[in-house]
């Protein structure tokens, strides 16, 4: 379960390729805000249907019982 992008190098607007946030400016001008740089890890298509990678808890019981009765 990995992240688009990554928060700790939230620095650079030039590195952050789609990782920014845009504001509209009261003077009709566009100001990006880094918000990370890409993750080479990501691949939305593995990571987004139904977040099948991702398990906060597990917890599982296995048991066998094998008897045998002769006379």
């Amino acid at each position: 379960f990995d992240q688009a992008c990554n928060p700790d190098f939230a620095s650079s607007v030039a590195r952050a390729g789609p990782c920014r946030r845009s504001r509209q400016n009261s003077d009709g001008t566009t100001t990006f805000t880094p918000t990370g740089i890409p993750n080479p890890n990501y691949r939305r298509v593995i990571n987004d249907p139904g977040r099948r990678f991702k398990v906060d808890s597990s917890i599982g019981f296995d048991a066998w019982l094998n008897a045998t009765v002769m006379f």
